[in-house]
């Protein structure tokens, strides 16, 4: 063999010693690790049937949403929950309605609402044009959401309504009062009893609304009896084509109606939240209206 083959031989006979020993060095394969399991997730009746386990009494609307009334402290509120279209997200959903002409309102109403979002996360307010309403929503992660859990995060939802209530509430996004409405207004201040009185076509109950009293302060309405707020309002007047309509903006929602006012005597013919603004000063059952006639206290 010539010293060449020998070197080259030993240089084989290393390399194949090397590769050997490597080989043996190497761990043995492993099996893929198992699989996670996938999270047990919520689905629109699964929801229901916890929300109905938890005391509530959820009804189904648009075979998608789980609509509760749900108290926390002293607060009750509309709560609205859906499971996302992914699965992985159940959300917890509220609305304020706006009035038709929102575009109008104060540009600080908004800023002050949309701010508040940096303080209320995972919460959040937005604004539906479409729907003229602002809504209040909340992200819950829906991945083996325990029924105690779920309450929870209704209660903290709950919490965060209460808590904003000063921002979202109809009155702040009223448009500016016209010169003709404002001077309304100004006409209306004072104190006023009333003298007569007609409920959904019924007369009132004298002894009962002589011992009301109406306070109208620059464009707030208070209703008062023996010395108490039975009922705090906001005014908002609009004069179309001679009709002055008035809104009168609560907690409880919202009264539309007309007035008149001939120096001391102002009529008011309103009807409910929710019902149409009435045309006439007359109280029927089917307008749902209240007319009411106001003498001014004299100083």
């Amino acid at each position: 063999m010539t010293r060449v083959r020998c070197v080259l031989a030993c240089l084989g006979l290393m390399a194949g010693g090397w590769g050997a020993a490597s080989r043996a060095d190497d761990p043995p394969p492993t099996k893929d690790p198992p699989a996670a399991a996938e999270p047990l997730r919520l689905t629109t009746a699964s929801l229901g049937l916890m929300l109905t386990d938890l005391g509530y009494e959820p009804k189904l609307g648009e075979d998608r949403f789980q609509k509760i009334r749900a108290t926390a402290k002293d607060w009750t509120s509309p709560v609205w929950l859906s499971v996302s279209g992914s699965g992985r997200t159940v959300w917890l959903y509220t609305e304020f309605d706006l009035r038709p002409d929102f575009d109008k309102a104060p540009a600080d109403a908004w800023r002050r609402l949309l701010e508040k979002n940096d303080d209320i996360i995972p919460a959040f307010f937005s604004l539906d044009e479409k729907g003229r309403r602002v809504s209040l929503r909340q992200p819950v992660h829906n991945a083996g959401v325990t029924p105690a859990q779920l309450r929870k995060q209704i209660a903290a939802f709950v919490d965060v309504i209460q808590k904003t209530q000063d921002l979202w509430r109809p009155w702040h996004f009223l448009p500016p009062l016209t010169v003709e409405a404002r001077k309304v207004l100004d006409d209306m201040a004072g104190t006023w009893t009333i003298t007569a009185s007609t409920d959904k076509g019924k007369p009132g109950v004298k002894e009962v609304y002589e011992k009301l009293t109406v306070v109208v302060e620059k464009n707030q309405v208070r209703f008062v009896q023996d010395g108490q707020d039975r009922l705090k309002a906001t005014l908002y007047l609009e004069v179309k084509d001679g009709v002055i309509c008035v809104d009168l903006l609560s907690a409880g929602g919202t009264d539309v109606g007309i007035l008149k006012i001939d120096r001391d005597t102002l009529t008011l013919c309103t009807a409910s939240s929710g019902s149409t603004r009435p045309t006439k000063f007359a109280s029927t059952e089917a307008a749902n209206s209240l007319l009411m006639v106001l003498a001014r206290q004299k100083p």
